[in-house]
């Protein structure tokens, strides 16, 4: 076999894959509102853990404390309950639990990791728009 063939297919398929793979990197992401409640987030070092309660209905109609959903619609079986969110600092994931402990509406653009929804935005409060996704 020519190994100048087969390491030059061997490189070829790596930069293809390294070009490709930002587009499998992440699922599309979508925003789920969430209306804070004592003792529904806490952090594990710079991760924010938040643990909902689904709502039936679009987040529009109304959330009671505790509760989470999408925009368009209530939540399905089987989707998870758990938001992990990774914050750049611990501190920045303590003030933000802090802030939905308190009551604070919370927006965050997750994907279903599938015992959880891992974030990849969020803001506080409702916005019309995503966020620029933090590093």
């Amino acid at each position: 076999m020519n190994h100048r063939l087969s390491f030059g297919f061997l490189l070829g398929s790596i930069v293809c894959v390294a070009f490709l793979a930002p587009s499998w990197a992440t699922p599309p992401d979508y925003p789920l509102r969430c209306h804070g409640a004592a003792n529904m987030a806490r952090t594990n070092g710079q991760d924010l853990i938040v643990a909902f309660n689904k709502s039936d209905r679009p987040a529009g109609a109304g959330l009671a404390a505790k509760q989470c959903s999408w925009d368009d619609r209530g939540f399905r079986p089987g989707e998870p309950t758990q938001i992990v969110d990774r914050r750049p600092t611990v501190g920045e994931a303590r003030d933000i639990a802090r802030s939905i402990n308190a009551g604070a509406t919370w927006t965050f653009w997750v994907y279903n990791k599938g015992s959880y929804m891992r974030a990849v935005a969020d803001y506080r409060g409702t916005p019309k728009q995503k966020p620029v996704p933090f590093d």
